[in-house]
């Protein structure tokens, strides 16, 4: 599934299972509802693009979705600004994952971290997610916030946990926190 450059676009009810690459990319749009889907199986195979998802949009909304058994990352917030494009051109400015709610969804069993924030990413708000036994062949980290990722991104009252008790399972820029580090080093973040 791959939407680009377009606005109020609703996505309901919909198996995405794509042996052959990522299962869906959703760029530079607005106000997307995204819900009652299941995501399942992707892979990098046939020598294709990879198999983790690829998200720039703002002001929408990820719910009531399961992700499962898919190869690489569930939901990527990868915002970007293209080089050698000049503010004339066809995209002026980067583009942004902002302002967006993700809330009842459910990851769990995919062999990658389900969840990461990157550039321009800012003011998310994740809640009552349950992100649980991902990552297992790695670290079972279940959520990535790297360098560049923006402001404001709040996690409330989500499940978060490994194959095991008391595991790492954020990888924060470069450290690795358990979800109870987490909620004590960032306490305006909140309900790792």
């Amino acid at each position: 599934l791959t939407i680009s450059d377009s606005n109020y676009v609703v996505v309901r009810a919909n198996v995405l299972h794509n042996e052959y690459g990522r299962n869906h990319v959703i760029w530079h749009c607005a106000r997307v509802l995204f819900e009652g889907n299941i995501l399942t199986r992707a892979r990098d195979s046939a020598g294709s693009a990879g198999s983790q998802s690829q998200t720039t949009h703002d002001d929408s909304i990820i719910r009531h979705n399961r992700f499962f058994d898919n190869l690489g990352t569930t939901i990527e917030f990868d915002g970007r600004i293209f080089s050698g494009i000049s503010p004339t051109g066809r995209f002026h400015e980067p583009f942004w994952v902002r302002s967006n709610r993700v809330y009842h969804n459910t990851f769990t069993g995919n062999p990658d971290y389900c969840l990461s924030l990157r550039a321009y990413s800012c003011a998310n708000l994740f809640q009552n997610n349950i992100l649980h036994r991902n990552d297992f062949d790695g670290g079972n980290i279940q959520i990535v916030r790297r360098d560049g990722e923006g402001a404001g991104n709040r996690f409330i009252t989500n499940l978060v946990s490994g194959t095991a008790a008391g595991q790492t399972v954020i990888l924060s820029r470069d450290e690795y926190w358990t979800a109870a580090e987490a909620d004590e080093n960032t306490p305006t973040y909140g309900g790792f």
